[in-house]
């Protein structure tokens, strides 16, 4: 279990919030209970490879979300293939419903563009800047998650991200 480096300054107040912490884990039910400094029990858990992907889970999670296709592609390998990581499997279930948001997003763009085209054509000119401002908002949304998953976080999106996690 993860636990700060230092409680207090005070060695017996440490001391006292320490075994307050082993107190309160017994209590919630741990049979054995050992104690990491927190930096050292979150690096252990990031960096410790997947054996069938072959990358640590962090970069794993920040892979699914990568710009251009490369994030939806891994997603569907990680689908397949990794069984291990549920943290992997969490971030490929999102990125996949988030890919799938962001073509159904675009094809509303693209129908829309032709209806607007077809009745008014200099009417199609001002769906341009919207399309862009649209596509630099999901970029900074893809940025975000890769931020999120590389910092080991489960982050979860609105409406999507309960989705992805019963499918995990």
């Amino acid at each position: 279990m993860g636990r700060p480096v230092f409680f207090s300054k005070d060695a017996a107040q440490d001391k006292l919030a320490q075994d307050r912490l082993h107190s309160a884990a017994k209590l919630a039910g741990f049979q054995q209970i050992d104690f990491l400094f927190e930096p050292i029990d979150y690096g252990e858990r990031l960096i410790e490879p997947l054996e069938i992907i072959g990358v640590a889970p962090n970069v794993g999670g920040l892979l699914c979300y990568v710009p251009c296709c490369i994030g939806f592609i891994f997603s569907i390998v990680v689908v397949i293939v990794e069984k291990q990581s549920r943290f992997v499997r969490f971030h490929a279930f999102q990125s996949l419903l988030l890919h799938g948001a962001f073509f159904v997003l675009w094809i509303g763009f693209v129908v829309l563009g032709f209806v607007v085209s077809s009745v008014a054509g200099i009417l199609s000119v001002v769906l341009l800047p919207i399309e862009i401002l649209v596509g630099l908002g999901l970029l900074a949304l893809v940025i975000f998650m890769m931020i999120k998953a590389n910092s080991g976080e489960e982050y979860e999106l609105p409406m999507i991200g309960k989705t992805a996690r019963q499918w995990v």
